[in-house]
């Protein structure tokens, strides 16, 4: 009974990840149409804290069954029933593993998410910012935002506001701990200025 549930949270979570690759994958489409790339932003928003929840979530059922492993292994060895008790034990051991992981912010897959997350990035002035997260997090490469990235985004979108000073807000996790950047641009991006 205990290792079909162990099985059920293992199958969830494969199920999970099988089902947000693709779902990634349908995003990676841009859009010149700013409504549907306003969409496709929302869509990347929310499949990101969807996974956030998962993860948290993944934790409370770990911990759940953790504890109803610990109770079980007891009782099999106050019973006498070594066997039984033996195979739990390596279960629970499994299950720690995994809890660490989680803890660590690796998946239970045992993968290490990447250190540089960009959650939201604006550009413009304050009133007239426009919406850069999407091409600002493909610009991040193995964990690493290069200046000379940021400035072919900055210089490919429209200007949001023409003639004042531009600032670009980064918003984000970079070891699992959160950040928010703001960066003044002295020169004029956009579209505008490269014309």
């Amino acid at each position: 009974m205990r290792r079909s549930s162990s099985l059920v949270i293992i199958a969830t979570f494969l199920i999970a990840v099988m089902a947000s690759r693709s779902l990634s994958q349908i995003a990676e489409q841009k859009f010149a149409n700013a409504r549907a790339e306003a969409g496709r932003v929302t869509y990347v928003k929310a499949l990101a804290a969807a996974k956030e929840e998962l993860a948290q979530k993944q934790l409370g059922a770990l911990k759940t069954y953790l504890k109803e492993l610990t109770i079980g292994r007891d009782a099999a060895t106050r019973a006498g029933d070594l066997q039984t008790a033996v195979a739990i034990d390596a279960e629970v051991k499994q299950v720690n593993e995994a809890v660490a992981g989680l803890r660590d912010g690796k998946d239970l897959a045992g993968k290490t998410p990447p250190v540089l997350v960009i959650t939201r990035a604006r550009y413009g002035v304050p009133n007239k910012y426009i919406d850069v997260t999407a091409r600002i997090q493909q610009c991040v490469h193995e964990d690493a935002l290069l200046n000379k990235d940021i400035n072919s985004v900055l210089t490919s979108v429209p200007d949001p506001a023409p003639g004042p000073d531009k600032t670009l807000i980064l918003e984000g996790k970079f070891a699992g701990k959160r950040f928010r950047l703001e960066s003044e641009q002295k020169l004029s991006f956009g579209k505008a200025a490269a014309e």
